[in-house]
């Protein structure tokens, strides 16, 4: 952090064709515990109650868990997802289910598919060879 900070204020011009490809970010983790917390509030209902009277079904659903709570979750989720995916589409486009049923299905693949943060570790060779954001790359689906 000290070196990205010496680079970009560097008043010799030593760095500066890197200033481009540069900032200056602090909080990441913070933005990340935000939107899994407002992820977890949001879904609680439909998608993570449930699942967790599947998981846990002596255990009292919290609207409001600690972040490890949270995180554990939404990596089980992450983790079955791809066993399940193609079900899911296909449950998404069945006309003979019922629509609740359908909308179910579309919230649990959008929640998937888009919502859920992923934290990762992408090398050089990763990033060149694939999109970063890239969410069935990032997932291995």
């Amino acid at each position: 952090m000290l070196i990205c900070l010496q680079a970009v204020y560097d008043t010799s011009n030593g760095f500066r064709h890197l200033r481009p490809w540069m900032c200056v970010a602090l909080g990441h983790w913070h933005v990340h515990k935000f939107l899994c917390m407002l992820i977890w509030k949001t879904y609680s209902r439909t998608i993570f109650g449930p699942f967790w009277h599947e998981l846990f079904p002596d255990k009292k659903f919290r609207i409001k868990p600690r972040l490890k709570t949270v995180t554990t979750i939404m990596g089980y989720l992450r983790l079955a997802y791809p066993r399940m995916r193609n079900r899911l589409h296909q449950l998404c486009a069945n006309q003979s289910v019922s629509e609740q049923a359908r909308k179910s299905a579309a919230s649990i693949r959008d929640l998937m598919e888009w919502f859920m943060p992923v934290v990762g570790v992408v090398d050089d060779t990763t990033f060149n060879r694939q999109c970063l954001f890239g969410r069935h790359r990032i997932w291995g689906v």
